[in-house]
C-alpha cells in the first residue's frame, strides 16, 4: 500500500565538498504569462578548489527527507524516511523492476507534484511510539512512486458500475433539448 508523503530538502554544513552532493536553487519560469517558481536540485560533478567560494555562490548542500503530511503546521514533522533510506523508484504496474531514484525524479517531484510523493508502507500497521505508518524497506531503502499512480485494484470494474453511478450525469431530460429550459431572455 502507498500513502502520500512530502519530500523535504534540508541543508547541512559539510566538512568538505564531495562529488555527488546535492545543491538546491529556486528556478523561475514564465508559463502562459504566469511566473512559476520551484526548487531545482543539481548534483556536484566536479569538486571545486575553494569550498568557501562555492558555498557563498550555491549555498550549503541539501539532503532529501520524507515526512508524513501534518494536519497542524505547528506540529513537529515526523520523518518517514532519511536520506540513506531514499532509494527505489516504482514506475507502476507496467514495469516489473524497481530502479534507483535519480536527481531527475527528485526534480520532477519538486516541479510537477508540489514536493508530494508516495511511499510504500505496511498495511494496517503503525509505529508503537508515534502511531505513524511503517515504511517497507527493501535492502534498507524505501520505495517511492509518483502521486498520480493508480493501482489496478483501485480501478472501478464494469461489473461494479451500475446505473445509479450515472445519476450525476442525468439532468432528467433524457438528453432532449428544450428551448424553454435554456431561456436566454
Amino acid at each position: 500500500m502507498f500513502i502520500d508523503c512530502k519530500l523535504v530538502l534540508k541543508s547541512y554544513v559539510p566538512e568538505k565538498l564531495e562529488k555527488g552532493m546535492w545543491f538546491v536553487r529556486v528556478k523561475t519560469e514564465v508559463i502562459y504569462g504566469n511566473k512559476q517558481e520551484y526548487l531545482h536540485v543539481s548534483e556536484l560533478d566536479v569538486v571545486p578548489r575553494n569550498m568557501d567560494t562555492h558555498l557563498v555562490e550555491y549555498g550549503y548542500p541539501v539532503q532529501p527527507y520524507l515526512v508524513y503530511p501534518m494536519i497542524n503546521p505547528d506540529d513537529t514533522e515526523v520523518i518517514a524516511a532519511t536520506p540513506d533510506q531514499i532509494g527505489w523508484w516504482d514506475e507502476g504496474e507496467h514495469v516489473d523492476d524497481l530502479r534507483d531514484i535519480t536527481v531527475k525524479d527528485i526534480n520532477n517531484i519538486l516541479e510537477w507534484d508540489n514536493s508530494m510523493v508516495q511511499i510504500e508502507i505496511l498495511d494496517d500497521e503503525e509505529d508503537e511510539e508515534d502511531g505513524t505508518p511503517i515504511p517497507i524497506l527493501h535492502y534498507d531503502k524505501v520505495t517511492l512512486r509518483d502521486v498520480h499512480t493508480v493501482d489496478s485494484d483501485e480501478w472501478i470494474d464494469e461489473d461494479e458500475w451500475d446505473e445509479d453511478d450515472e445519476d450525476y450525469l442525468d439532468d432528467g431530460d433524457d438528453d432532449v433539448w428544450d428551448a424553454e429550459d435554456h431561456n436566454t431572455e
